[in-house]
Formats: structure tokens, sequence, C-alpha cells
């Protein structure tokens, strides 16, 4: 059942506090990563409107009037909520702004909402949203990747990503694992444990892996009941910031949470 919850669409219908609060994160990744005006803004703005049970021009009026307050807000720190929007444009005014830099509160911060979250028995796809956010913002990764394993266990599929555009990245991120270059992925579900590949981390990356993923990398097992059902992989590829130790360590707290979350809704 929890396998079947995974390979669903990220899309699925959310319900109670747990699908406000992961409405709310996919709002601010639309928000941040494309704009207030994107496509990926109206189609959450619609998913908003059918949770909260209103139209959708009442939903458009109340998100308005949210930003406004927040941008009010905002200018007291001398900028506006509008100027936080899209990462790419941000990326592209500001290209020797440098890499982006772990922030420990707010891992803190989605860890306990997280717990939060879990007392009103969250779907999967709930716990998932907050465990690859805490990753890729809290750890400030650039690309957060969850794979999950086919209904045959022969292939590792792309489920969603964040920092990168999906469909860009589906064909590339499908691995059959009886392939020699797919042994890590392999190894890395069966035990477990986060692991860190790369020049700093525990292994060399296979060149032929390296070329789809990154030579430095996190990866961790999403596993329930001893069975690996996916992986969830994080690099700093892009923005070129070195993988280091403290990054690891809330990569592997993250990735247990996870797993401890995912274990619960089963039990």
């Amino acid at each position: 059942m929890l396998e079947e919850a995974l390979r669903a669409s990220p899309d699925t219908p959310l319900r109670g506090r747990p699908g406000s609060v992961c409405l709310g994160h996919r709002l601010e990744r639309a928000v941040r990563q494309n704009g207030w005006s994107s496509a990926m803004v109206s189609q959450v703005t619609q998913e908003i409107a059918r949770f909260t049970q209103r139209s959708l021009a009442q939903t458009k009026d109340f998100l308005e009037r949210s930003r406004t307050e927040l941008n009010r807000a905002a200018e007291a720190f001398g900028m506006r909520f509008d100027e936080m929007g899209s990462e790419t444009a941000r990326q592209q005014q500001e290209p020797d702004s440098g890499p982006r830099r772990p922030a420990p509160i707010l891992q803190l911060k989605i860890l306990r909402e997280l717990s939060a979250v879990l007392e009103q028995k969250p779907d999967v796809q709930t716990v998932l949203d907050m465990i690859m956010e805490g990753i890729y913002r809290g750890i400030a990764m650039d690309r957060t990747v969850l794979l999950v394993l086919s209904t045959d266990r022969r292939e590792l599929r792309l489920k969603y990503a964040l920092g990168v555009r999906n469909d860009t990245l589906e064909e590339s991120l499908r691995f059959r694992l009886a392939e020699p270059d797919c042994a890590l992925l392999r190894e890395t579900l069966a035990d477990g444990q986060g692991r860190w590949y790369g020049p700093g981390g525990e292994d060399a990356v296979p060149q032929a892996l390296a070329e789809r993923l990154a030579q430095d990398f996190f990866l961790g097992a999403l596993r329930v009941r001893g069975k690996g059902i996916g992986l969830i992989y994080a690099d700093c590829r892009q923005g070129g910031r070195a993988l280091d130790r403290d990054s690891f360590e809330a990569f592997r707290h993250f990735l247990q949470q996870g797993n401890l979350a995912l274990g619960q809704l089963m039990a």
C-alpha cells in the first residue's frame, strides 16, 4: 500500500491540517522557483481553491491580500516579498552572489512541522514533501531528487525533483538496477543508511554514473519494515558548493526522520 502511494502522482488530493501545510510548501516553492505569475503558481492556486472549497476568484483575492501584507512586512527590512520570488530570476540578476548556504534554523522548523503533522496522520505525499523541502531548502542542496522502485523492483524511476525541471530529468534518471554501474544504488537500497559518494565521502562514483548524477552527492534509502522502496539523492553540482560533514549529517537526520514517519504511517 505504501509503495503504491509512493508511486502515485505528487498532485494526489490533500486533506486536513497536513494538506494545508503541504499546500503552503508547494505555493512557497512555486513562487520561489518560478515567480507569482507562473503557470506553477496558477496550478497550486487551483489546488488551494479545491482544498478550501472556495471559488478560484475568492482564492486569488485571498492570496493577493496575503501577498500585500507580506510585502508590507518585508519593506520594513528594505525589500519586497515579490523579490524573494523567482529563484531563476534572482540567480540571473545576482550571478556573483555565491552558492546557497545551509540554514540550521529552517531545518529545525521543518522538522518541528513534521512532528506536528504526524499527529494528524498525514498522507505519504505530505511527509515526502516536507523531507524533500528540508533537504533542499534547509541544507541548501542544488538538486534534491526522489527515486522510487518500479513495481517489479528492477528499476529506479524519478518521482519528482526540487531545484530542476522534472521533465529534463525523467529519462536520464531511470536506472536499471541490474547494470554494473548501478551497484552503489543497489547497495544503498540494501543497507538503509545515508551515504556520501565522492571525494569527501565513502566511495568514488563510477564515471558512467557521475555523468548522469554528479561527482559528489548524498544518497539515502527510504525503507519500511526492512525493505527498500526508494532513494533520496542530493547534490550541489550547479552552484559548486563543496559538500561537508555537517551537511551530510543533516541529510542523514532528515532521511532518518522520513523513514520513521513512513514507518509510523504503516503502524
